[in-house]
C-alpha cells in the first residue's frame, strides 16, 4: 500500500461537496446537488445527482453545470430543480421515466426559491419584484447607466447582491400545468421562507416588519390564502421570526426566532397555535441554539415534526458540533439521533423515520449520511471524496480544554500538537462573532501548515454559539475587551504544555476574526505575524457603512452609536494603532459590504503612516464570501496566509 501524502491547498479543487439532499416520497432515492470546484473555469460547477438509499455510485441526472435545489413532486414522478437561464434562476422539471428537463417557470425576474404544493399542482416561488411597476425595465437601464437611486430607508444594499433599491423578494404561486404566475405579496418589505399548508389552501411566510430602524432583525410570520386573500400576521415575538413548517394537522406552525430584538439568547423554537395565537416555547430548556441551516453548507437543518406529530426533530449547536435530536412535545424527553464528538450536520430530508443529511467529520469532507430515526443508527451513503482520501492523510483536530483567568472553561482544538515539542503556532479566530469552530474537517490550509511543522489552535471563546445563552451573551457590549483573555490564556497554556513555541506565534482571523486579530495586535506584541481577513478596525465607520452595520451593532451593544459613541471608539482597534508593532497582512474583497473595504483601507493607511510592516491585498469583485467572483482567489487567500506567517515566524517551514 502506498503511503499517503499530506493534504495541501492544491487539493482544494478536488473536494466534492454534496448539498440539499432530497429523499423521494417512497424513501428509495436521494437526489442532491453535487458541487465540484473548477479552478480552470474559476467557479464551482453543480448538477443534480441521485443515489439509492441502500448505497452505490451516484448517477448524474442533469447535464447543466449550474443546476441545484432538487425537489421531488409529491407523487415522485417528477424531479424539479433550479437552473440558471440568462443569468437568473428558473425551475425545470425532469420526468423520472425519461425525457429532457422542461421549464416550469418563465418569471422575468427569475426565481430564488420554490417548492411543490402538497397536491403537486402548484409551486410557490420567491422572486425579486421591482416596486416601480411596468416602467421597471427602463428604470433599471437608467440605474445601470449611472442615474441616481433614491434611498429612503435602511436595507438598501446586501453583501453579494449590491444595491437592492426597488427590487424586493415577493411570494408568487405558479400553476404547474400552465406556468401562469400569480403574485401574492407586494410592498417594500422582503418576504422569505414560505411553506405550504397541508391542505394546499394556504402558505405561511416571514416578512420584515414595518420599522426600518430594526432591519434586518425584525420579522413576523404571516399566513395567506393561495389566491392572495386573507393575509394574517400570526406571530408577535417582539423580535425576529422565520417560518419552519406546519403541524401535520395544519393547526399550528413551528417557528424559529429570537425574542426580543437584541435579547441575550440565540435562536429558539416556538409552536404557534393558529387558533388562539399562543406561542409556546419548544426545547428552550436545552439552552442551545436551534440551527435552521442557511445558504451554502451553513450548518443546521430545518426542524420538522415527526410523522405522528408527537415530536420535533431539530438540529442544535452543541459545543462546536451541530447535532440532530428528537424532542418529545409532551414530555420534553430528548433522543440523540446524530451526536458524535466530531460530527456536524448540514441539510436534512425526512420520509417516515428515515432522515438523510450532509455530515462532516474530523477526518472526511462532507458526505451524505442516512440516520435511522427509530434506532439512531447512522451510516455514510456516499463516498464522493474516497479517491482523495485514499491519497492524502488528514490530521484530525484534537480536543483541548482551556481555562480563562476568571475560571471560565473554553473549548478548543489543536492540529499537529506534540507535547514536549514546541512548534510555531497559529491562533486562528472564527467570525460571527457568534459562530463556532468545530472539530470537523475544514479548509486544507490547516493541513498544509501542519505538514510544514506548525500547530494550529482554534478555540470557541465567550460569545461563541453552542454553549448556552449566558456564554453567548458574554461578549455583548464588550468586543475585544471581553474575549481577549480567552485567546491569550489559551496560547499561554499551549506554551506551558510545551506545544507552542512562545517566540514563534502568529494570529489570523476572518470577519470578526479579522477584527479580533486587529484588536490583539494593539494589546500585545507577542505575535510575530498577523493576517486580518475582511476585518474591522473602526466600529464608528463600520456601523454606518456596512450592509447590516447599524442594526447589527444595535443588537450587539444594546445601544445606538449616537447614544454612546465613546464606547464604539473605545472598542475600535484603530484607537490603539500606535501600539502596533506586529507585521500584518490585510486581505479584503473590493465588493465586500458586510465588512466594507474602507475598513481595510483605514487600517492599512494608519499602519503604513506609522511605519509598521504592512501589506494589503485586494480581491476585485469579491464580496464577503471571498471566492464567489473567482474561485482561485480562495486558494490565493489561504496561500498568502501560509506564506506570510511562515516568512515572518518560521522561514524554514517554506
Amino acid at each position: 500500500m502506498m503511503s499517503k501524502r499530506p493534504m495541501t491547498l492544491r487539493d482544494i479543487d478536488r473536494i466534492v461537496v454534496p448539498a440539499d439532499p432530497q429523499l423521494s416520497p417512497d424513501g428509495r432515492t436521494v437526489a442532491f446537488t453535487q458541487a465540484t470546484p473548477s479552478l480552470e473555469q474559476e467557479r464551482t460547477l453543480s448538477w443534480i445527482a441521485a443515489v439509492d438509499i441502500d448505497g452505490g455510485e451516484p448517477v448524474r441526472l442533469t447535464q447543466g453545470d449550474r443546476d441545484g435545489m432538487p425537489r421531488w413532486s409529491p407523487d415522485g414522478r417528477t424531479l424539479a430543480f433550479m437552473r440558471s437561464v440568462d443569468g437568473v434562476g428558473q425551475v425545470f422539471a425532469l420526468p423520472m421515466d425519461g425525457g429532457e428537463p422542461q421549464p416550469l417557470t418563465r418569471i422575468p425576474e427569475g426565481v430564488t426559491g420554490y417548492d411543490w404544493s402538497p397536491d403537486g399542482t402548484k409551486l410557490w416561488t420567491l422572486s425579486r419584484i421591482d416596486l416601480r411597476g411596468p416602467a421597471a425595465d427602463e428604470a433599471e437601464k437608467k440605474r445601470r447607466a449611472g442615474e441616481p437611486s433614491e434611498v429612503k430607508g435602511l436595507g438598501y444594499k446586501v453583501d453579494g447582491a449590491g444595491m437592492t433599491v426597488g427590487a424586493i423578494p415577493q411570494l408568487l404561486v405558479v400553476d404547474v400545468a400552465t406556468g401562469e404566475a400569480t403574485q401574492l405579496t407586494a410592498g417594500d418589505r422582503p418576504v422569505s421562507s414560505p411553506v405550504w399548508a397541508p391542505d394546499n389552501g394556504q402558505l405561511a411566510f416571514a416578512r420584515e416588519d414595518g420599522d426600518d430602524l430594526l432591519r434586518p432583525w425584525a420579522n413576523s410570520v404571516w399566513t395567506i390564502a393561495t389566491d392572495g386573500s386573507d393575509a394574517t400576521r400570526v406571530t408577535d415575538l417582539g423580535g425576529s421570526a422565520e417560518t419552519v413548517t406546519w403541524a401535520p394537522d395544519g393547526s399550528a406552525l413551528l417557528v424559529s426566532g429570537v425574542a426580543p430584538i437584541g435579547s441575550d439568547i440565540p435562536a429558539r423554537l416556538y409552536l404557534v397555535d393558529l387558533a388562539d395565537g399562543s406561542q409556546k416555547p419548544v426545547a428552550h430548556e436545552l439552552d442551545r441554539t436551534v440551527m435552521a441551516g442557511g445558504a451554502g453548507a451553513y450548518p443546521g437543518a430545518l426542524p420538522r415534526f415527526s410523522a405522528d406529530g408527537a415530536a420535533v426533530v431539530l438540529a442544535l449547536r452543541e459545543g462546536g458540533c451541530v447535532h440532530l435530536r428528537r424532542f418529545e412535545l409532551a414530555t420534553g424527553e430528548t433522543t440523540g439521533l446524530l451526536v458524535g464528538d466530531d460530527e456536524t450536520l448540514s441539510w436534512l430530508t425526512t420520509v417516515g423515520d428515515t432522515h438523510v443529511g450532509v455530515v462532516t467529520t474530523a477526518t472526511a469532507p462532507a458526505e451524505i449520511w442516512v440516520i435511522d430515526g427509530a434506532t439512531g443508527a447512522t451510516r455514510p451513503l456516499t463516498k464522493l471524496n474516497v479517491a482523495l482520501l485514499d491519497e492524502v492523510e488528514i490530521v484530525p483536530a484534537k480536543p483541548y480544554e482551556f481555562t480563562a483567568p476568571d475560571g471560565t472553561v473554553i473549548e478548543g482544538w489543536t492540529y499537529g500538537a506534540e507535547p514536549g515539542n514546541p512548534k510555531p503556532t497559529l491562533l486562528e479566530i472564527h467570525g460571527g462573532p457568534h459562530s463556532a469552530w468545530s472539530p470537523s474537517f475544514a479548509s486544507p490550509h490547516r493541513q498544509e501548515l501542519v505538514a510544514k511543522g506548525w500547530v494550529v489552535l482554534t478555540i470557541n471563546p465567550r460569545g461563541s454559539d453552542g454553549y448556552g445563552a449566558e456564554f453567548f451573551a458574554a461578549l455583548r457590549g464588550g468586543w475585544g475587551r471581553n474575549d481577549q483573555d480567552d485567546f491569550l490564556s489559551a496560547v499561554d497554556q499551549l506554551v506551558d504544555a510545551g506545544i507552542a513555541d512562545p517566540d514563534r506565534l502568529a494570529v489570523f482571523g476572518y470577519s470578526y476574526g479579522g477584527y479580533m486579530t486587529n484588536w490583539l495586535v494593539t494589546q500585545t506584541d507577542r505575535f510575530k505575524a498577523a493576517v486580518s481577513g475582511a476585518g474591522i478596525c473602526d466600529l464608528v465607520s463600520f456601523t454606518g457603512s456596512a450592509d447590516l452595520g447599524s442594526a447589527f451593532m444595535r443588537a450587539e451593544f444594546d445601544l445606538e452609536l449616537h447614544d454612546k459613541p465613546e464606547l464604539y471608539r473605545e472598542l475600535s482597534p484603530l484607537t490603539y494603532v500606535n501600539n502596533v508593532t506586529t507585521p500584518i497582512l490585510i486581505l479584503h474583497g473590493t465588493a465586500d459590504t458586510r465588512t466594507p473595504l474602507g475598513q481595510a483601507e483605514q487600517w492599512f493607511t494608519s499602519l503604513r503612516r506609522r511605519g509598521v510592516e504592512v501589506e494589503m491585498v485586494l480581491y476585485p469583485g469579491e464580496s464577503h464570501a471571498l471566492g464567489a467572483a473567482r474561485l482561485s482567489n480562495r486558494t490565493d487567500f489561504f496561500g498568502r496566509v501560509i506564506d506570510w506567517v511562515s516568512n515572518h515566524v518560521s522561514p524554514e517551514a517554506n
